[in-house]
């Protein structure tokens, strides 16, 4: 065994010497740029593909958890959510980097970085009071606009979780209707029952009955997706929904 090893040893090296020679080569004739500032990322960074570390250290932190969940309910002017907590990584806001982050993702079709950032949030969720989940459940797009994208890039940062946290995705658990309509004239309590509505459940949805879910979405502004769609889990049976967000607006 030990003299199979010492002969194996140049192989080794000699793969590891033609690996980096072809990352070379890719470098110089596709030079990696970071998405947020432009700037040349090199060979050295090993943190995220299409960001440099010192971009992504820069982002702001979310809000606290207790106070993204309170968005729901401030919104509906009423106490009643059906989401138990919130969670999101980043700030979103313009005197940072986050939008360029989030366009990226959305309209250039950079489905890396849904996989690289989505790891990112389940890296911040381990760090807070977030256990016990079953599946994660992306916010669905319309049929016709991920058609039109081509991806659906809240799946990509589940799918980008799910390797950190050991959870299996459900992207068929809920889907989308139509575009929705004009709610002018509607009150705070009709437009969150027409956005409801909006959602329907997948045929995934019965396998979640009396499970912990994570509701996972790009951006969380006043929470009415997310609570839309927690509202048609809940009406499946799901016991505990929880949403998480890459980013959080002001």
């Amino acid at each position: 065994m030990k003299s199979t090893w010492v002969q194996s040893r140049p192989g080794r090296r000699l793969r590891a010497a033609l690996q980096r020679g072809a990352q070379s080569a890719l470098e110089f004739l596709a030079p990696r740029h970071c998405e947020l500032c432009g700037g040349h990322i090199g060979m050295t960074q090993r943190r995220f593909e299409f960001a440099c570390d010192a971009c992504v250290d820069a982002l702001p932190p979310a809000p606290a958890p207790a106070e993204l969940l309170n968005r729901p309910a401030a919104r509906a002017g009423h106490a009643s959510t059906a989401l138990d907590a919130v969670y999101a990584r980043f700030l979103l806001c313009r005197e940072a980097h986050t939008h360029e982050l989030i366009h990226a993702l959305k309209y250039r079709g950079c489905r890396r970085i849904g996989l690289e950032f989505g790891a990112e949030l389940a890296r911040t969720l381990r760090h807070m009071d977030f256990d016990d989940v079953d599946a994660l459940v992306p916010v669905p797009l319309h049929a016709a606009r991920q058609r039109e994208r081509g991806f659906n890039q809240a799946e990509y940062l589940a799918r980008g979780a799910a390797a950190v946290l050991q959870i299996p995705v459900y992207p068929h658990a809920l889907r989308r209707g139509g575009y929705t309509a004009s709610q002018t004239g509607l009150t705070a309590l009709q437009r969150q029952d027409a956005r409801r509505r909006n959602f329907r459940p997948g045929p995934q949805a019965a396998a979640l009955r009396n499970a912990h879910v994570l509701i996972v979405d790009d951006v969380f502004t006043t929470g009415a997706t997310v609570n839309a769609c927690a509202g048609t889990l809940r009406e499946q049976g799901v016991r505990r929904i929880e949403a998480a967000a890459l980013a959080a607006a002001e």
